[in-house]
């Protein structure tokens, strides 16, 4: 008898050391660039962050929500950045790839080491500002995904880390803009990958 508030002691710690992987990995990890303060450090390490100077402005993942959703929908693939200008307005960088249709998270390995040219015909840039939705034409500016990579978390496959930077020019609303120093280090698994087909 004198054996069993230890025994139910070390049973509590065990089970509390025990936690979802899958939330373990919704996590966002935000190390600050010291060279561009403000953004992410750039990392391929699955952090969950991504970020990009908008002007003066900086622009980071919304921790609240995944910092990037694929959707494969109506012929095209998106990559919806959700983020947050000066960390208060909702900010949301979309990329559309037109005939780009992975058919899962791991279809994605084929973009690595591609660059991705923001002024080609079957690419397109969409900007969404505190809800509403901007006139965008970009001027010049790629998309890079530095590294893809598969995520293997006990031996198990749990999804795919993509990694990469972007910069462009755009007039927004009949304004210049610049948006420099884009990075992003994301994990996408079952629950940021969407097929609406």
């Amino acid at each position: 008898m004198k054996y069993i508030y230890p025994i139910l002691f070390l049973l509590l710690v065990v089970l509390a050391g025990c936690s979802d992987d899958d939330l373990y990995l919704e996590e966002s990890v935000f190390i600050e660039d010291p060279e561009v303060p403000g953004l992410p450090i750039y990392s391929e390490y699955g952090y969950n962050t991504f970020g990009v100077r908008y002007d003066r402005d900086v622009i980071t993942n919304n921790t609240a929500d995944y910092p990037l959703k694929v959707i494969v929908s109506d012929g095209s693939c998106s990559f919806n950045f959700n983020g947050r200008k000066d960390y208060y307005n909702d900010f949301n960088i979309t990329l559309k790839l037109d005939n780009y249709l992975p058919n899962d998270e791991y279809d994605l390995l084929d973009l690595n080491n591609q660059v991705i040219d923001l002024t080609g015909e079957q690419v397109d840039v969409e900007i969404e500002d505190n809800g509403k939705e901007e006139s965008v034409e970009i001027l010049n500016g790629q998309f890079t995904f530095k590294k893809v990579q598969r995520l293997t978390v006990d031996e198990v496959e749990s999804g795919v880390i993509l990694s990469g930077v972007f910069d462009f020019k755009a007039i927004i609303n009949g304004e210049p803009v610049a948006f420099s120093y884009g990075r992003f280090d994301v994990i996408i698994s079952y629950s940021n990958f969407f097929v609406l087909n």
